[in-house]
């Protein structure tokens, strides 16, 4: 019977989680999540990454990334800097233009996006799982056998993770509401000076040194191919014209003891 009541309660679970099957709260609040690029010039950006660091954290803020690095703009090679800036969306504007003020803007650019709806669908299915887990605790405390116990623990574990991963997601929604995101790159004013060649002194036994190398691979290549000609060269040279040279001179020698035509007797006078 119990076993039924599970599956009533599964099914019943999936039916509510449907589009339309349960009517939504009316959002109390609107939830929007901005975000701004910012680019700007500025004296020293590894001292500026500094100061907008404890600047940020001082009101409340959060720094998610910050780093500083060389990188060529135009030609030259500038220092640069690149933060991720979490701005309290109480505070905002007196820290954005904060931030604007310690160097000259060269790019700018706003994003916002409203997701109170995704907001509020995600705070009721966390809402019906927290009920789901709720009657499954009952269910496990009034189970009778070890096999309805042990069932209702796997149903309860998953339930308990599917509310924990649904929770997670409605934070997260709100705590991009609660932050403004400034994606922030800074660039030096001045380019880092160029590096100039110096000239090199002559110094005699870089070529002496050139001069005994080259005459140790000059021997080491005659010595190699006296080696390989001895070894390799030669052996298959009588391997492949040996069988030649034999057979013509044997042609020659029987050609030599082959009689020519006598020769015509003498008349007497």
């Amino acid at each position: 019977m119990r076993r039924h009541l599970i599956s009533i309660l599964v099914l019943l679970s999936l039916l509510l989680a449907l589009p339309g099957a349960a009517q939504a709260a009316p959002p109390a609040e609107t939830l929007i999540v901005r975000n701004i690029s910012l680019n700007m010039v500025v004296t020293d950006p590894s001292s500026t990454v500094d100061a907008l660091d404890a600047l940020v954290k001082g009101a409340g803020g959060r720094v998610d990334y910050r780093t500083t690095y060389e990188a060529y703009y135009l030609g030259d090679r500038y220092n640069h800097g690149q933060m991720t800036l979490l701005l309290p969306d109480a505070a905002y504007e007196t820290l954005y233009s904060q931030i604007k003020a310690v160097g000259q803007v060269v790019g700018e650019e706003n994003t916002s996006s409203e997701i109170t709806a995704q907001w509020v669908d995600a705070r009721s299915q966390a809402a019906f799982l927290q009920g789901h887990v709720d009657q499954l605790e009952r269910m496990l405390a009034s189970a009778a056998s070890t096999e309805e116990k042990l069932r209702v623990t796997n149903d309860l574990k998953d339930a308990r993770e599917a509310l924990r991963q649904q929770q997670a997601v409605v934070q997260s929604m709100e705590d991009q509401a609660a932050f403004v995101t400034v994606k922030l790159v800074l660039r030096a004013v001045e380019p880092l000076p160029k590096p100039t060649a110096r000239p090199r002194e002559w110094d005699p036994a870089i070529p002496a040194r050139q001069a005994s190398e080259a005459r140790d691979y000059f021997f080491r290549f005659m010595a190699e191919g006296g080696i390989w000609g001895g070894v390799y060269c030669l052996p298959l040279l009588l391997i492949c014209l040996g069988p030649v040279v034999i057979i013509i001179l044997l042609v020659r020698h029987f050609k030599r003891k082959k009689p020519g035509p006598a020769a015509p007797p003498e008349k007497n006078v």
